[in-house]
């Protein structure tokens, strides 16, 4: 599966930067166990140097190598579907931060979400952008609670997606 895009410099940092490079597993804000650069660790996946030392319990430690062939592997997920389901002409900026913000909301619900319909919604490319990067700031919630860390994170990638970069710098 080769992306019609790719996510950018700029773009990649960011998403870096947001989410940080972490060789122990931990559970993200949603509680779902994660590793590398944000990546989500399924069940069913078999990553070395992870294991389950009780069936709810992940130990163990990757390798920057493999953090960054997990982060390769899950970016042209992303950048596929982004490819696939906005039917409205990108700026690199627009593709970079939709990119990113699937990669935190994940697949299914980016195909699901109002961004997307707002997105490709038939009226002129500036509204319905302006209104699909107003939907990207209502994701900064975990089981009805706002998460102060996601509002944040939605902000830079509205930021982004509106072409208001700056350089980016570790918070």
């Amino acid at each position: 599966m080769v992306p019609a895009r790719q996510i950018s410099g700029p773009g990649l940092a960011l998403l870096t930067a947001m989410e940080g490079l972490r060789l122990l597993p931990y559970r993200d804000s949603g509680g779902l166990w994660t590793v590398g650069v944000g990546h989500l660790v399924l069940p069913t996946e078999s990553i070395p140097g992870l294991y389950y030392k009780q069936p709810s319990n992940l130990a163990g430690g990757i390798s920057t190598g493999t953090a960054k062939l997990l982060l390769s592997s899950d970016l042209l997920k992303f950048e596929s579907l982004i490819s696939e389901t906005v039917t409205v002409s990108l700026l690199q900026c627009e593709f970079d931060a939709l990119t990113i913000f699937a990669f935190n909301v994940g697949e299914s619900a980016f195909k699901t979400s109002a961004l997307l319909k707002a997105l490709n919604a038939v009226r002129s490319d500036k509204t319905a952008k302006d209104i699909a990067a107003l939907h990207m700031l209502e994701w900064c919630h975990v089981s009805g609670v706002i998460v102060p860390a996601l509002q944040l994170r939605q902000l830079k990638t509205v930021a982004f997606f509106c072409g208001w970069q700056s350089p980016v710098k570790q918070d």
